[in-house]
């Protein structure tokens, strides 16, 4: 079994809901990853706020040798906006596929100005995407320390939970953290977890857009096609919406991107994200033990 678990590490996840969040995901790993099964499952990390940071090995490969900074706009009118360490949407024929990265298939880098609020993408090293892993320790140690910053670019995150589970995209890992191959007897499956509605998109250049002005449209959207195709891979989807307060526009997201409408969960406490958590474990378990 290969687990790619989205996580959300937004700004509203501060506080109570990120100390959930860590307990239900450890109890997820340590449920699923046990010393009795060392090497039937596997599972990927993806944090994701206003992007998604990669390890510093994969960045080329994903998005190629983007410009350190780019200008935008002439004279007094001009904004200069600077490459910070995350990725965002990939744009063209293949935005919704998972064809391996390369010319003109690259995704985005994110730019940002020097501003207020900094440079830097809000993602620390502590947030960096895992690839798949079947080491438990390295997968605890790591949601244990994540933070929360930013915005919610929720179709990222979908984005990146289907690429490490892509055999396309093996070249950004090692082969330890390989995807098998489609139809290869192994279950790719996907939990998108989210806070809120998805609210944060780009333009081509890298840089935060209106939905009416992003490359591909409202994040929500995106999230949409995204987890169409990647279900129509064979993918697995279960999604989790945590406190949602009755968000129709996230809720309605969610309810798209899950394979059935019995793989959709809303969890409104910390409790009851624990029990989501437990029970899509349970349902998961069987998929291995039996074999």
């Amino acid at each position: 079994v290969e687990v790619a678990l989205m996580l959300d590490v937004t700004g509203s996840m501060a506080g109570t809901k990120i100390a959930d969040l860590k307990v239900a995901a450890t109890k997820l790993v340590q449920n699923l990853i046990s010393d009795a099964t060392p090497d039937r499952v596997r599972i990927a990390l993806v944090p994701f706020s206003e992007g998604v940071r990669l390890p510093s090995s994969a960045n080329s490969k994903a998005r190629g040798n983007p410009a350190d900074s780019i200008t935008v706009g002439s004279g007094r009118n001009a904004t200069t906006y600077s490459r910070t360490d995350c990725v965002v949407e990939r744009t063209g024929t293949n935005k919704y596929t998972d064809v391996a990265p390369g010319s003109g298939k690259y995704v985005t880098a994110l730019y940002k100005t020097n501003s207020w609020f900094g440079s830097a993408c809000n993602l620390s090293t502590n947030e960096e995407l895992l690839p798949l892993s079947k080491n438990r320790t390295t997968l605890l140690n790591r949601i244990d320390k994540l933070q929360t910053s930013g915005m919610t670019a929720g179709h990222l995150g979908t984005a990146w939970a289907w690429y490490v589970l892509s055999p396309n995209w093996n070249s950004l890992w090692s082969s330890a953290s390989a995807a098998a191959a489609y139809g290869a007897k192994v279950q790719k499956i996907a939990i998108l977890m989210t806070d809120g509605a998805y609210n944060m998109q780009y333009a081509s250049n890298g840089i935060e857009a209106s939905e009416s002005g992003a490359a591909n449209g409202a994040s929500a959207a995106q999230a949409k096609s995204l987890c169409t195709n990647m279900k129509a891979k064979g993918i697995t989807v279960y999604t989790v919406g945590f406190a949602l307060g009755g968000d129709q526009n996230a809720i309605s997201t969610l309810a798209h991107c899950a394979s059935d409408p019995e793989k959709a969960y809303v969890a409104e406490t910390g409790f009851e994200l624990q029990q989501v958590y437990k029970e899509i474990a349970l349902k998961i378990s069987p998929l291995y033990l039996s074999h």
